[in-house]
Order: C-alpha cells, then structure tokens, then sequence
C-alpha cells in the first residue's frame, strides 16, 4: 500500500469501531501545544510498551508519562496495541483500560503487578468532580470509547462513567433489554449507590437507557436526567451474518485502498477470509487476529440487535431529553415515537449526521444541549 495515500482512520466512526484498520503511515503530534516534558523509560516492559506505541501511532517523543489519547490514541488504535501487548506480554487488556490506565507508566505498572480487573460493565471515562456522575450505554458495538468526546466536553466537573455490554466485560452475551438494564443498573449501583441517576444512550444505547430508568423507578429510585442521543425506540435490524460481515468490512476495510467489494463473494466463511486476509495485507492488525474475532464481533452485534429488535419501550415516569439529528426524516412526531412520560420530553435538533454526532466536532454542541438537564449537586 503506497503510504502517501494511506487514509486516516480517525475519521471511522468510534461508534462503529470494533476492529482494527490502521494504515502504515506517521502522523503529527496531534494535540501538542508546546514542547513535551518526555518522561524516558526506566525499564524494559516501560521500552517495549512505548515501541508498540511508536509504531502504531507512528508518532515520535512520545514519554512514559503521555496519554493516550494526547497523542493521537483512539479506539482503532486501542484495538492494535492492546493486541500487540496480548502477544507480547501474554495478558488480555479491555479497551477500557485506556481511561484508566492511559500512559505507558501506568500499562507498565498493570503488566507488572498481574493484576485482573474485576468484571463489571462500568467503564470510569472521567472519574473526579463535583457533580453528579452521568453514565453513558453503549450501542451495538459494546463498547463505549465514542463517549470520550463528549465526557471532554462536558468539562472537568463532570464525573463519566460508561457501561459496556458484558461480553466485552468478559462475561456471557445478555440477550434481552431487560436482562442488560438489570445488569447495568447493579454495577451503576457499586459505583453511586442510591439517586437520583443521570443516565444517557446514543444510538442503540437509547433504548436501554430508557429501560434502565423504567428499572430504576420501579426500585424506587428516581432519574434527574434521561437522556436520548439520536436514539429510536424501536428496531428492525438485520439478523444475518452477511449484514454484519460486509457491514464491517465496508466500515473498515472500506478505508483501505486494495479492499475488495466483500458483498459479492460467494458465503460468509470466504467473506470473513478475504476480510481478514486485506486487513493483515495492507493494515496494522495484530498477528493473532483472525476468523474467530471476526465471528466474535459478528456475535456481539447481533446479540445487541435481536434484543432491540423484540423490545418495546414501557411508559416512562419521568422527564426526558431527546437529541435527534435529521439526517433520516421521522414524520410528524419529532420525538420519533417515544413513549409519553410524565415530565415531558423535549426536542433539541441538530445539524450532524448519526455517524459524527459524538465526534469531536459536534461534542461541544451535544454537551451544551444536555447541560440544562444535568445536575450540579451530588
């Protein structure tokens, strides 16, 4: 592949990232706003962490002591090198670690000591602040790494917790709306134990959301803040593998130059081949990578989508936010035929597209939306 015209996968929606793609070419110093103070490595699990990220990033000066995403760090790039570090040091690591443990020092400190984080849907995205923390579900991906753009916005004062699908946490695939909310609810719970809750959904994540706080009122605590970013109420998504496979490989592979048109191959097992095969060819994917974490994802996905699809959204008892964008015209109802709930439910438009709403462009304008929602008190 001729890096002069490798793409930047930055521009991939995070929403929709769950495999990795990255071209082989060097990019700027993304975020620099002067001279770094680089921290060296100080020993050799702190050097081979920071090859890794130099390689994957292609960027130079990078130190021990620089976060992840200051220099570049997404969620593609977070599937490489978490990759890379399962080969290199025979240890899974979450996406998710990336919020927690965001430099080479504190990666380095995690692969020393051994340590096995605990199973639980919370992801900390910012931890800290005054406020009363705001958790965010995820689509169908499962994970939850889009929100980073949005947690920046929403300012230092504002605690970010997300809530990832279980089979990214290490355990079993729920299979019903119901079972997820119940599921999110409790380990919401270990974190701020009683409300009123502030819980938010972009996409897929809506809907659980809204089941999440019908749960809550049920155990007799309240939702200060529902909030529904570009979210509909009711599904009717594809349930085939070819949907999904081509769906990814057009979101992925898509980016790259020599991908081939994957739809039109003859079953799943060679489309999934000929993914894999363009993804180790001309993108930087970890060695490992093959049919089975294809097939992985695939699952995940549809898990995600066979729940949305039988699920209908109960009344709500409770004010609510809707953040729709107009890129798909919904008729006359504006609230895109949301249950009524008692506190009323308002409509706030804006001018992104599903895909870019939670980029780093439009974050700004969706934190300023929900912020009247959003409680200052603990």
């Amino acid at each position: 592949m001729n890096d002069s015209v490798a793409p930047d996968l930055r521009t991939v929606p995070d929403e929709l990232v769950t495999t990795a793609a990255v071209p082989r070419h060097s990019r700027p110093y993304a975020r620099s706003t002067g001279p770094p103070r680089r921290v060296n490595p100080r020993d050799a699990v702190e050097l081979q962490l920071l090859q890794i990220w130099r390689d994957v990033l292609g960027v130079d000066g990078i130190g021990v002591t620089d976060d992840f995403f200051d220099v570049g760090g997404s969620s593609v790039y977070a599937l490489v090198i978490v990759g890379l570090i399962r080969q290199r040091f025979r240890r899974r690591l979450a996406l998710d670690v990336f919020f927690s443990a965001g430099t080479i020092e504190a990666l380095a400190g995690l692969l020393r000591g051994g340590r096995r984080a605990a199973r639980t849907c919370v992801v900390p995205i910012k931890v800290g602040g005054p406020r009363r923390p705001l958790f965010a579900v995820h689509t169908l991906a499962g994970t939850v790494m889009h929100y980073a753009p949005l947690a920046n916005a929403l300012g230092t004062d504002q605690p970010f917790y997300g809530l990832q699908a279980t089979g990214i946490a290490g355990g079993a695939l729920q299979r019903t709306v119901r079972a997820m909310a119940r599921r999110y609810v409790s380990d919401m719970r270990a974190v701020q134990a009683e409300g009123p809750y502030q819980v938010c959904g972009y996409s897929a994540g809506g809907a659980i959301a809204w089941e999440m706080a019908c749960q809550l009122a049920e155990a007799g605590q309240p939702t200060s803040a529902l909030i529904l970013i570009d979210a509909h109420p009711y599904s009717e998504l594809p349930l085939d593998d070819s949907y999904w496979i081509d769906l990814l490989a057009h979101r992925f592979l898509g980016f790259c130059r020599e991908a081939v048109d994957i739809a039109r191959l003859p079953t799943d097992e060679v489309r999934i081949a000929s993914l894999v095969e363009i993804a180790h060819r001309v993108c930087r994917v970890p060695p490992d990578y093959g049919p089975d974490e294809v097939r992985r994802i695939v699952r995940q996905h549809m898990s995600i989508a066979e729940a949305l699809n039988v699920y209908r959204p109960r009344p709500y008892r409770g004010p609510a936010l809707l953040i729709r964008t107009d890129a798909h015209p919904d008729g006359p109802d504006e609230t895109r035929g949301w249950p009524a709930v008692d506190g009323g439910m308002r409509v706030v438009r804006s001018g992104a597209d599903h895909f870019n709403v939670m980029g780093e462009t439009q974050a700004p304008l969706i934190a300023d939306a929900m912020r009247p929602h959003l409680h200052t008190e603990p």
